[in-house]
C-alpha cells in the first residue's frame, strides 16, 4: 500500500474494523473491547506524532478548549533500552524541533473528548493514553502489535504508526511544501522529511500556464486546482 493510499484508506476502512467490530462487547454481558489502537491511529494519522509522542501526551498537553484546539508537544515516552529497564516518559524528545503546538482537527478533538469522558485518569499529569485499570503509560510496542492484528488479513496489512505519520508528511508536502511537513512532524530540516517521508510515487501536475501564457502574449491564465487534478 502507498503512503497516500494509507492516509486515505485507513481513516475510513479502519473505522469499521476496530471501532464498531474489535470494540464491540466480548459476548452476553461482556465489556467493551478497547478503543487505544483506533483512536490512537486516527491521533497520528492527523497530526504526524512520533508513537512515543503520542502516547507519551498527558492531559496538562491538551488544549481543546481553545479558540483554535491543539495539542503541544512537550515530551516522550522512551521505551526500555540498556541501564534503562523501565519505560518512562521524557521532558526531552527527540530534537529540539520536536517542541511544537499542533492544532486538531475536530474530528480528533471529537475523539479526545469522548476519551476523556471516558477515562477515570483525569489529573493534568495523567496520561491522555493511560492503562484502565492502573492509569500507567501505555506500552508502544503493545499497540504497534494490536494494530498489526488488527489490519492482518485485511487491505490495510502493513499499517503501521510510521506509516501513518509518513501519510501526513506527503499529504502536506503535495498540498502546501516541505516547511509545513517538516513543521508539522518536528524534523529540523526539510530535506529529512523529503528523503525518508514523502511517498514519491505520487506524480502532480506542474501547471506552468500563468508563465507561458504572458511568453505568448495571451495574458496570465486562471490555473487550476492542482490538488483535483493530482495524478498518481
Amino acid at each position: 500500500m502507498s503512503t497516500r493510499a494509507t492516509t486515505a484508506a485507513t481513516l475510513t476502512g479502519y473505522r469499521p474494523t476496530t471501532v464498531e467490530q474489535r470494540c464491540a462487547p466480548t459476548g452476553r454481558g461482556g465489556r467493551p473491547r478497547s478503543r487505544d489502537v483506533y483512536e490512537m491511529s486516527l491521533l497520528i494519522a492527523g497530526t504526524g506524532l512520533r508513537i512515543g509522542e503520542a502516547l507519551g501526551l498527558r492531559n496538562i498537553d491538551l488544549n481543546l478548549a481553545a479558540e483554535i484546539p491543539y495539542l503541544s508537544v512537550e515530551g516522550t515516552l522512551v521505551e526500555p533500552y540498556e541501564g534503562h529497564p523501565t519505560l518512562e516518559w521524557s521532558p526531552i524528545p527527540k530534537t529540539p524541533n520536536s517542541y511544537r503546538n499542533l492544532a486538531l482537527h475536530p474530528a480528533i478533538v471529537d475523539m479526545l473528548l469522548e476519551r476523556r469522558k471516558r477515562t477515570k485518569w483525569r489529573r493534568q499529569m495523567d496520561p491522555v493514553f493511560a492503562s484502565e485499570q492502573a492509569g500507567t503509560w501505555l506500552w508502544p510496542n503493545n499497540i504497534r502489535t494490536r494494530l498489526r492484528g488488527d489490519v492482518a488479513e485485511t487491505e490495510w496489512v502493513g499499517v503501521t504508526p510510521h506509516t501513518l505519520r509518513r501519510g501526513l508528511a506527503t499529504v502536506l508536502y503535495y498540498e502546501v511544501g516541505t516547511d509545513l511537513a517538516a513543521s508539522a512532524l518536528g524534523h529540523a530540516q526539510g530535506g529529512v522529511t523529503h528523503r525518508h517521508y514523502i511517498d514519491r510515487s505520487r506524480r502532480p501536475v506542474i501547471d506552468v500556464r500563468p508563465y507561458v501564457g504572458a511568453l505568448l502574449g495571451q495574458g496570465p491564465e486562471t490555473p487550476p486546482d492542482a490538488r483535483s487534478a493530482s495524478k498518481t
